[in-house]
């Protein structure tokens, strides 16, 4: 059943993105009782447990402290299973399935006396999308290094009919599909990929001056091409 479920694309690609982008220790859950389904390597380097020690047991349990409300992010402190303390600050991110159902959750957690990446802060938990903000963030430090390049809107066509029909998932989900052409598409320069509405994504691609033409022309052309979001065009 757990190999199963680890195989869905969605999930992997959600969990790839945060351990690639971040290197972040991290947990799959079920929704129930916290039960652990899935620990990565980052979590054996952190606290001395293996999988295979800890699936099926609640995350409480391992890391021995009590429970608490993980809507949020908070810090706690917790113990190794050499028994050493560890304090770390935990954030939960709920998964959802293509339809929107809650199916996991994913625990995220850093040692309190290491630099937490706040860009954990700005990401879409469906899309695996940074919002505007850590957009701009990027976006500057980039400017401030006489980088060359441009800067353009996505909206798919027909945006409002696409608004007015689908729901808030099945957007996220719309507009993981959208970037996952763009990388595709601009495979051969560095681009920023992030949401700044219900179904738009704006890119920022590092190229040359002379370059510009071309790419802008590439992505104007992909918001006209169609996707299928849980069998519907």
């Amino acid at each position: 059943m757990l190999e199963t479920k680890l195989e869905k694309e969605n999930l992997f690609f959600w969990l790839c993105r945060i351990g690639e982008q971040f290197q972040t220790a991290f947990l799959v859950l079920d929704t129930v009782n916290h039960r652990i389904l899935y620990a990565n390597n980052i979590f054996t380097e952190l606290t001395g447990y293996i999988t295979d020690d800890v699936k099926n047991q609640t995350f409480e349990s391992i890391l021995q402290f009590g429970s608490t409300d993980w809507n949020s992010k908070r810090e706690v402190l917790c113990r190794r299973k050499d028994g050493s303390a560890l304090l770390i600050d935990v954030l939960r991110q709920p998964f959802f399935d293509d339809e929107g159902n809650h199916i996991f959750d994913v625990m995220i957690f850093h040692e309190k006396n290491h630099k937490i990446p706040n860009q954990l802060e700005y990401i879409d938990p469906i899309s695996g999308l940074t919002d505007y903000e850590f957009f701009l963030n990027q976006l500057q430090k980039k400017i401030g290094k006489n980088t060359t390049g441009f800067v353009l809107l996505i909206q798919p066509t027909n945006y409002l009919q696409i608004i007015h029909f689908l729901k808030n998932a099945q957007l996220s989900l719309l507009q993981k599909e959208i970037e996952k052409r763009i990388r595709s598409e601009l495979s051969d320069i560095e681009i920023i990929i992030s949401k700044t509405s219900e179904a738009s994504l704006i890119v920022f691609g590092i190229c040359h001056e002379d370059k510009i033409e071309h790419y802008t022309k590439k992505l104007s052309e992909i918001k006209n091409q169609s996707f299928i979001i849980n069998q519907m065009e």
